[in-house]
C-alpha cells in the first residue's frame, strides 16, 4: 500500500502539512494526494462519530503509566520481538489499524476492515506478513498526532542528508512536549481502555526519548534489541529507498549512503546506552537479535525475568505455535561486499568489541 505514512490522517491535520512543508506535482503524486485525502475524508468523519459515540468514556479511561516498550535501530529484528510479546495475554498493543486511524479506529473498524484486507497482506520493505490485527509501532499513529515525527523527513525532505542524524528531531521542542505526551498518552488510553493489560510498544524512535518516555510513563520499562551492525546497515539501505518510494510527495528521491546509515547507528547505540544507563534494574534490558533467533523461547523468558514479569506456559505454547507457522518465512538478502564490510567495521569497532559481533 502507497502512502502508508499518512494513510489514516484526518484533512485538517493533512492540509497543515502540505501547507506547512509544500508538495511537488507529479503525475505520481497527485495519485497518492488523492488517494490520501479521500482517505482524510472518512478518517475525519469517523473521527467525529467518535468523539460523539465515546465522548464521555474517553474522559473516564485512566492512563497506564507502565508500558513495555521494545527499542532498538530500525532492521534490528524488533518486529519479530513484537509479534511474539503480543501473544502474551497480558499484553494489549496497538493493530496495524489502530495505528494508521488513530483517532477514529474505535467506530471505523467494521468499515475499513474488509477494504483494508483486500490492498494490504505484506509489508513492502521485507515481505514480513501484515494484517489488520497485526502489531504495528506506535510511530505510525504519532506522525498523524502529533505532525512532528521524524517520518515526516521521508515525505517531505527538505535537504540532502540522513534524517536520523538530526537526533533533536526526535524529541518535541519544550512548547510542544505537553503536547506530545498529550496525544500519546490519549492514544495509548484507547489502546487500553482499562483493559488491566500492559501496554506494549515497540518503535525505533522511542530509542532516542527515553528520558521523555520516563516522564510521560513514570514506570515505563524498555527491551533494547540489538543486531550484528553488517545486517542493520545492508537491511536499512533497502528500508529507506522504499519507504522513499513508496510515501515521498516532496523533491525528488534522496536516500542515505553507508557512511550516513552507519553513523546514524553509532548515535542509536551511544544514546540508548546512556539513557539506560540512569534507570533502575528492572526497568530494562538489553537482547541481542541472534540470540534469539536462535532460541526464542529461552530468551523472551529472560527477558520476563530482567522486567520482573510473569512467563506462562500458555504463552510458551502459543510461541512455539507462532514460530512454527513462521518456519518457513525467508528473509531478504542484500548484497554487502567486502568494501563496505570494512568500512563499517572501522567506524564501528567500538561497538563491535563491546558486543562481541564478528568483524
Amino acid at each position: 500500500m502507497h502512502s502508508y505514512i499518512l494513510t489514516g490522517i484526518r484533512m485538517g491535520p493533512l492540509l497543515t502539512l502540505i501547507r506547512r512543508h509544500g508538495f511537488t506535482p507529479t503525475p505520481r503524486n497527485i495519485g497518492r494526494m488523492l488517494f490520501i485525502f479521500q482517505n482524510a475524508f472518512w478518517a475525519s468523519f469517523h473521527a467525529w462519530r467518535e468523539k460523539k459515540v465515546y465522548g464521555e468514556k474517553l474522559k473516564s479511561w485512566t492512563a497506564p503509566d507502565d508500558p513495555v516498550i521494545i527499542i532498538g535501530h530500525w532492521r534490528t529484528g524488533s518486529t519479530f520481538l513484537h509479534q511474539i510479546l503480543a501473544l502474551d495475554e497480558q499484553f494489549i498493543t496497538p493493530s496495524f489499524f489502530q495505528a494508521a486511524f488513530p483517532e477514529s479506529f474505535l467506530v471505523s473498524e467494521r468499515y475499513f476492515r474488509p477494504i483494508i484486507g483486500a490492498l494490504v497482506s505484506k509489508r513492502p520493505m521485507d515481505n514480513v506478513r501484515l494484517g489488520f490485527d497485526d502489531a504495528q509501532e506506535d510511530e505510525f499513529a504519532l506522525v498523524k498526532l502529533t505532525l512532528d515525527s521524524p517520518l515526516l523527513k521521508v515525505v517531505f525532505p527538505a535537504k540532502s542528508g540522513y534524517f536520523i542524524n538530526d537526533l533533536q528531531d526526535f524529541n518535541p521542542v519544550e512548547e510542544k512536549k505537553e503536547m506530545w505526551k498529550e496525544k500519546l498518552t490519549a492514544f495509548c488510553t484507547r489502546i487500553h481502555r482499562d483493559s488491566g493489560r500492559i501496554i506494549l510498544l515497540k518503535n525505533p524512535a522511542h530509542s532516542l526519548r527515553i528520558p521523555f518516555l520516563c516522564e510521560t510513563f513514570p514506570r515505563a520499562r524498555f527491551i533494547h534489541l540489538h543486531r550484528h551492525p553488517y545486517k542493520v546497515v545492508a537491511s536499512s539501505l533497502h528500508l529507506w529507498k522504499v519507504m522513499a518510494r513508496d510515501n515521498q510527495l516532496k523533491g525528488k528521491p534522496c536516500f542515505p549512503d553507508l557512511k550516513e546509515i552507519t553513523e546514524g547507528l553509532i548515535k542509536f547505540y551511544t544514546v540508548i546506552g546512556r539513557d539506560l544507563a540512569a534507570l533502575p534494574e528492572k526497568r530494562y534490558c538489553e537482547v541481542s537479535y541472534e540470540d534469539l533467533e536462535a532460541d526464542p523461547v529461552s530468551e523472551v523468558n529472560a527477558i520476563y525475568k530482567a522486567l520482573g514479569l510473569e512467563f506462562t506456559g500458555i504463552f510458551e505454547s502459543r510461541i512455539r505455535s507462532f514460530l512454527e507457522k513462521a518456519r518457513d518465512f525467508k528473509k531478504n538478502s542484500y548484497n554487502f561486499d567486502d568494501a563496505q564490510k570494512m568500512q563499517v567495521y572501522h567506524l564501528m569497532k567500538k561497538q563491535f568489541e563491546f558486543y562481541h559481533y564478528t568483524p
